[in-house]
């Protein structure tokens, strides 16, 4: 690249580093740590009767694609930050303030002695086969 041309090289990345830091630190309105505690494995879904459109606690684009990802089924806190390629602290801010609207909850564990569906054993032990 020229030193007087504008034009970005393909050696040098369209978006910087700080520009990448600022864009997580708007999306987060400036906090670091989420209200609540979210361990990586949790998982989340949509509520119900999560509509938010026109309301003071509407998602910003972060949140609504959590929301739209979340409703067909319950993802965890890590499978959402490598679908949404956002790093885990900012995504946990997002997934603490959409919860604290109610519009995605966090699934319950299931209980000591549950029963399991074999199907999705027999799945995770032909995973591990694999592997």
């Amino acid at each position: 690249m020229h030193p007087h041309d504008p034009r970005p090289s393909d050696a040098q990345p369209w978006v910087s580093q700080e520009a990448a830091t600022l864009r997580m630190y708007a999306v987060t309105g400036g906090r670091t740590r989420a209200a609540r505690p979210l361990d990586l494995a949790v998982l989340l879904r949509t509520a119900a009767r999560a509509r938010l459109a026109g309301t003071p606690a509407e998602p910003g684009p972060e949140g609504a694609e959590v929301l739209r990802l979340c409703r067909p089924q319950a993802l965890s806190v890590a499978e959402l930050a490598a679908r949404l390629r956002l790093p885990v602290p900012v995504l946990q801010v997002i997934l603490s303030d959409l919860i604290d609207s109610r519009a995605l909850v966090p699934v319950p564990p299931a209980k000591a002695g549950q029963a399991s569906n074999p199907h999705t054993l027999e799945a995770v032990l032909e995973g591990l086969r694999a592997l």
